[in-house]
């Protein structure tokens, strides 16, 4: 074992220390500043992992942990740590790793925005299932860590997972069940199940899912989808829709509606806040034609239009698209979706010698590699990278920067509160 001071937090939410020798020490669920002993558990060529096993001198920011599977889960890294010391923190790590990506930006100057709710914001889970058994995998692992709750999940959800346990009509199916996810429908609270089966489901398994859905009074919908993803069965035989609204900044609004499984973001008060951001940034420049890549169901793109844009939003996913579509007939605005792949759209936007004013892409975690250099030929004003990765937003910047564009702005939002990830909005100006 070896006593260790944390100079730092790193990408990933692991604390570095050095030894005597100066070798660095990476481990989790330390804070800067503090004196801990730590056990070496795997020995690398420039770093050692670590275990830690003592606080020795601890940080006036370290908690005691809300929730008792932190530790073991892997989905939360910074209960530990106050929410303030959180902001700080995630903060820190992004300046740092902006600072050594070679990027031009006075770190000093980037917005951040806590998120007002640190737990019970998640508005959607996603949930493994073993032998019948629902949980979290363990941290770094494939084991299942079963649990009864979730403290990130709205009230909503945890109160079906209640429901959930032990009823005899989800044990009779949960043998064939891979994962589950819980969406709340901000519109009236209610949840929706979505069920993801490990072959095709039998005329008995739906017998016992529609009594699983008519007992559970927190349940307004379940949806069955078989291993290849597709979606086999909705009871009660319905069109179901997750619905949530946007204000703009004028105090009107535009109605979202979206099909369970499809994406949102988790927390909807700082989605509010990043569209808030967008406008915000866009609202002094002429109201000229804007591309909106990775557009999904239009959580941009609809206030956007709103706001006097006119819109192109490109998006893969065909649920994505025909909701998009829906939305704008619903919102009386007008925009043109486009169902295929980002970087086919762009391509062929290029190809065809297109021009827009701007530019906004949300892309997934693998960012937008081999896009990002044609970016610039739509010589667009003003470009908007909004990431939840920092490794592929940095790789991307820099392929955009290098077709003649600077960042003007960063605001970073705290989408993922007790977690290392964090939401990232960079604002891009043609030189």
């Amino acid at each position: 074992m070896n006593d260790v001071v944390i100079e730092k937090l790193v990408v990933g939410g692991r604390g570095l220390g050095r030894l005597a020798d100066g070798m660095v020490v990476l481990g989790p669920y330390v804070i800067p500043g503090e004196r801990v002993r730590v056990q070496a558990v795997k020995k690398k060529k420039t770093f050692q992992e670590a275990l830690l096993q003592e606080v020795l001198q601890p940080s006036p920011d370290r908690i005691s942990p809300p929730c008792p599977y932190f530790g073991q889960c892997g989905g939360c890294h910074f209960q530990h740590i106050s929410s303030s010391g959180q902001d700080v923190l995630k903060k820190d790590i992004f300046s740092d790793e902006f600072q050594r990506s070679g990027l031009r930006f006075d770190t000093s100057r980037i917005c951040y925005f806590s998120s007002p709710l640190t737990l019970g914001y998640r508005q959607r889970i996603r949930l493994h299932v073993h032998d019948g058994q629902m949980g979290f995998y363990q941290q770094q692992s494939h084991r299942l860590l079963e649990i009864d709750q979730c403290l990130l999940a709205r009230q909503e959800i945890n109160t079906v997972l209640h429901q959930l346990a032990g009823n005899d009509h989800w044990l009779k199916v949960a043998e064939h069940v891979d994962e589950v996810e819980v969406h709340v429908n901000p519109a009236d609270g209610g949840c929706f199940l979505i069920i993801h089966f490990n072959r095709k489901p039998r005329p008995r398994d739906l017998t016992y899912m529609q009594d699983l859905v008519a007992g559970l009074p927190g349940l307004c919908s379940l949806l069955v989808k078989t291993v290849d993803g597709a979606l086999y069965a909705s009871l009660p035989d319905k069109t179901a829709q997750i619905s949530y609204g946007l204000r703009l900044q004028d105090g009107r609004g535009v109605d979202i509606d979206l099909e369970p499984g499809g994406f949102c973001q988790v927390n909807e008060g700082q989605n509010q806040r990043m569209v808030d951001q967008v406008l915000s940034w866009l609202d002094h420049g002429p109201r000229g034609p804007l591309l909106d890549l990775f557009c999904g169901v239009g959580n941009f793109s609809l206030p956007l239009a709103s706001s006097g844009f006119t819109i192109t939003g490109i998006d893969q996913q065909r649920s994505a698209i025909r909701s998009a579509w829906k939305n704008s007939e619903k919102n009386n605005l007008s925009g043109d979706f486009r169902r295929c792949s980002a970087q086919k759209g762009l391509e062929l936007l290029v190809k065809e010698g297109q021009k827009f004013d701007y530019v906004l892409l949300d892309p997934p975690r693998a960012g937008f590699k081999e896009g990002s250099a044609i970016l610039p030929e739509l010589q667009a004003s003003k470009i908007i990278y909004i990431s939840c990765d920092q490794a592929t937003l940095f790789r991307d910047l820099k392929a955009i920067c290098g077709g003649g564009y600077e960042i003007s702005a960063i605001t970073l939002v705290d989408q993922f509160c007790q977690s290392h990830h964090l939401e990232s909005m960079v604002l891009m100006t043609r030189v």
